[in-house]
């Protein structure tokens, strides 16, 4: 059910970026200063350093761990985007706790390098102010369990949009599914959140 819910979520989220009119890119106007630069500004991508802060509700896939319930989480990244289509990220995601059925919280932590590779803009020409990417990550994952730790390796994966707003400044909404391995399995979850970006 609540699977079913983040989904829904994250279905609705695509259609409101969706609901953009068909028009030309910002960026592809004629006269555009910036688009040589990738400077970065409304609707226009941006490109270098960058680091974002933000949260995101996830709901557990309901295997193991006593099938713990939802709850929020505090995500953390900074990353480097060379040129277009692609960037790089070290990613943080924090939940600070799972609520159990008669038993102490699950807390998780994970922490990784993460890919995105962004779609050509061409194939999604009613997408004016959003830049949507896929993206593929692998990291250290830590469940704690009351007095109990669990360690070992997770993969990251999802899509997400980058919404450039200013030269400095932009946002992003995501939604993510964390598969954790061996020692941590059966505790992966579903994300799905919103941050804030600051570009160096």
């Amino acid at each position: 059910m609540r699977g079913s819910r983040v989904a829904g979520a994250a279905a609705l989220g695509m259609a409101l970026c969706l609901a953009a009119p068909v028009s030309a890119q910002p960026w592809e106007e004629s006269g555009s200063s910036e688009t040589a630069g990738g400077q970065g500004g409304l609707g226009i991508p941006h490109t270098g350093f960058y680091g974002a802060v933000g949260g995101f509700l996830a709901t557990s896939s309901g295997r193991g761990f006593n099938h713990p319930e939802g709850a929020g989480g505090f995500t953390a990244r900074a990353g480097l985007r060379p040129t277009g289509p692609f960037a790089g990220e070290f990613v943080l995601d924090w939940v600070e706790g799972f609520d159990r059925a008669g038993g102490s919280e699950l807390e998780t932590l994970f922490f990784g390098l993460n890919g995105k590779g962004y779609l050509p803009l061409q194939y999604a020409p009613i997408l004016r102010y959003a830049q949507p990417y896929l993206q593929l990550g692998l990291g250290y994952f830590h469940v704690g369990l009351g007095h109990q730790d669990f360690d070992d390796g997770a993969m990251r994966m999802g899509f997400g949009f980058d919404i450039p707003i200013t030269r400095h400044f932009g946002a992003g909404l995501e939604f993510a599914y964390l598969w954790a391995w061996d020692e941590t399995d059966g505790a992966d979850y579903a994300q799905f959140g919103a941050s804030v970006q600051y570009w160096f």
